[in-house]
């Protein structure tokens, strides 16, 4: 049996994501994975002005995710600005409902 091909890229946001974002944002089981700073409840505009904040941020730190050419989920890279933190860095994700459980399914 062929596996049907899957292509999975990382790119910039673009504004025309927000409807999408929003959407999946608002997927109550997907709101435990977003960083503290991401709008939960999500609207339009909370999206509109994430994706903006993304695209304007020298370097680009966050990425959506995208499964065969459709936007899934974000994830970046965050600097921590907390002495006491004993990473530089943390990482912030997430991703639909159906990709999160194919993501977390055993081998």
């Amino acid at each position: 049996m062929n596996k049907p091909e899957t292509s999975v890229e990382l790119r910039s946001f673009r504004l025309s994501d927000a409807v999408r974002l929003a959407f999946l944002a608002n997927n109550k089981k997907i709101w435990v994975n977003p960083r503290d700073g991401f709008p939960l409840p999500c609207s339009l505009k909370d999206a509109e002005i994430f994706i903006d904040n993304c695209m304007k941020k020298k370097p680009q730190t966050v990425f959506a995710i995208l499964f065969d050419k459709e936007l899934r989920g974000s994830i970046g890279l965050f600097k921590k600005e907390d002495v006491f933190d004993k990473a530089v860095y943390k990482n912030g994700k997430f991703v639909d409902e159906i990709r999160f459980a194919l993501i977390n399914t055993p081998k």
